[in-house]
């Protein structure tokens, strides 16, 4: 299993890019706040088998300290 952090231009292409998954956990974050102000992008975590499909939408730099985690 592999960890995912992406990050979207916005929510409608993050739910197109991740419509048909199966086999992948996902956990829709959505905007991020820093000192009140937005960050931007739409995140989403998903965990599932590595592949190089998501590569496009990697959140950069990959995050050392994650908003949110897996439990």
């Amino acid at each position: 299993m592999t960890d995912f952090y992406l990050k979207f231009a916005d929510e409608a292409e993050a739910n197109t890019v991740l419509a048909d998954l199966q086999d992948y956990s996902i956990d829709v974050i959505g905007l991020i706040y820093k000192n009140e102000v937005a960050v931007t992008g739409w995140h989403v975590n998903l965990r599932g088998a590595d592949t190089e499909q998501f590569d496009a939408y990697k959140a950069t730099p990959d995050p050392s300290t994650p908003y949110r985690t897996w439990a």
